[in-house]
């Protein structure tokens, strides 16, 4: 026989029963809720330090810019290291490894080997030539700038390849006008802007107009690409610089990809290692006697 109150008390188990599952649905509610207003919070947070980061009115003018990018060069009197890379021409794909010396403004010292430990053979560039001894052949080059230029059509000397290995800027910006733009979160400083760039590539006659574009890490103020093109001659340079570390007081990439596109397509891609600076360098390149001189 059934107690008097056990349909009241059934009613109260249910009743119990669905208080707890509504506490249950409650908390997991509150729970997703939480979340949700954390992943907004983070999001808009991140929105707003990036759009105050990257405001217009944070870039600097021209001549500013020009200045901040040029006190952060890399400068030292010597600098050593190992190098690796890759050189691409046309159907030519040669991986090497070495050792590179530079006094600046005075001499740049290669080292090359395939590998092995086997030399392939030497390169010194000073300020007037550039000279080349193949181990393999005992052959002994001497090449001018103009040569050099003639070779992979576009011109090039002893400053702007030293530039371009310490990853400093190749372009003088005191002679000409420049634009100041950000380009993907990034400063540039231009020859034109990018609606005029725009114009310039979307035309069908081809402007014998050149094209510079350098990219600007905005917080190092150190190169990060620079481009140039020319659409009439068909031409273009590129160099990235990524992988940057701190040597002293100062930044360098340790990675270079440099491009160049024309009659002549070249890839040079080169890693540094082992960086020391401001330790003096000794220049070995002493020609044998044996060696068939070619100018």
């Amino acid at each position: 026989m059934k107690p008097k109150n056990f349909g009241l008390n059934l009613k109260i188990q249910a009743t119990c029963q669905k208080i707890l599952l509504i506490k249950l649905n409650l908390r997991l509610l509150m729970n997703r809720i939480k979340i949700v207003l954390i992943i907004l919070l983070v999001l808009s947070s991140c929105k707003a330090k990036k759009q105050t980061k990257f405001r217009v009115s944070n870039i600097p003018k021209t001549n500013e810019l020009i200045e901040l990018m040029n006190s952060s060069k890399f400068n030292c009197n010597w600098i050593s290291a190992k190098i690796s890379g890759k050189f691409i021409n046309n159907n030519q794909n040669i991986s090497f490894k070495g050792n590179i010396k530079i006094k600046n403004d005075s001499l740049i010292w290669l080292s090359l080997s395939p590998g092995l430990g086997l030399e392939l053979g030497r390169v010194l560039f000073d300020q007037d030539s550039i000279h080349f001894m193949n181990r393999f052949e005992k052959k002994y080059y001497k090449i001018s700038y103009e040569s050099l230029s003639s070779m992979i059509e576009f011109n090039i000397n002893f400053d702007e390849i030293q530039s371009i290995i310490l990853g400093n800027p190749i372009m003088i910006f005191a002679n000409k006008k420049f634009i100041t733009e950000i380009i993907e979160d990034d400063f540039s400083l231009s020859s034109f802007n990018k609606k005029q760039r725009q114009k310039i590539l979307k035309n069908k006659k081809k402007s014998d107009t050149d094209i510079f574009v350098t990219k600007i890490n905005p917080i190092t103020y150190r190169v990060i690409n620079e481009k140039y093109q020319n659409l009439f001659y068909n031409k273009m340079l590129s160099i990235e610089y990524k992988d940057f570390e701190k040597i002293n007081n100062n930044l360098l990439a340790e990675s270079i990809n440099l491009s160049i596109e024309s009659e002549t397509q070249i890839k040079l891609l080169i890693s540094f290692s082992k960086v020391q600076i401001n330790k003096k360098l000794s220049f070995p390149f002493n020609i044998p006697e044996s060696y068939e001189v070619i100018n």
